[in-house]
């Protein structure tokens, strides 16, 4: 019981502070008027960008800002068109894991959680519980079906990825 307590914990501290560092709606809005998106050169551009008196802290934002994957005028990573949701829950843990997959394969684990994260909460749609239904998701795809039993299993589980601590 203790144990899974723990897991637990740690997990939803993870998922909680993804938005800690989050690039306010003000500074997001003047990176990408300057026509500054997350890509090639983004931070330097971004960083060198003349200020007003209104937008002299977003200079500080730029590397989180850089960092960031979706953005409202950035399609998302998966090219799906938002119009194609509300989907079932098969089809979205589905799309999930296959996203998962892909993230995983960069190097930057602390990047691929977040953009994870972000992909979950895109694909929930209109969901009764919005957050409980991606905590959900999210524990399929990364934990596999259960935090104790079931660990590492699961026909949506995205698998151990290079640097992860597996116990048995």
């Amino acid at each position: 019981m203790r144990r899974w307590f723990y897991e637990l914990t740690i997990f939803g501290t993870i998922l909680t502070s993804l938005n800690a560092y989050a690039v306010s709606e003000e500074c997001a809005a003047f990176f990408q008027n300057n026509n500054i998106y997350p890509g090639a050169d983004c931070e330097l551009s971004c960083a060198t960008l003349p200020t007003s008196m209104a937008t002299f802290g977003c200079p500080a934002q730029c590397r989180e800002y850089c960092r960031s994957r979706t953005l409202a005028t950035e399609p998302s990573k998966s090219n799906e068109p938002l119009d194609s949701l509300p989907m079932d829950e098969e089809e979205r843990r589905q799309r999930l894991k296959e996203f998962a997959i892909e993230e995983f394969k960069s190097e930057n684990r602390c990047n691929a959680l977040a953009n994870i994260v972000d992909e979950a909460s895109r694909l929930i749609g209109s969901e009764e519980n919005p957050s409980k239904t991606m905590l959900e998701d999210l524990k399929e795809v990364l934990i596999g079906e259960g935090l104790h039993e079931g660990r590492g299993k699961g026909p949506y589980f995205a698998g151990n990825v290079y640097g992860a601590l597996v116990t048995s």
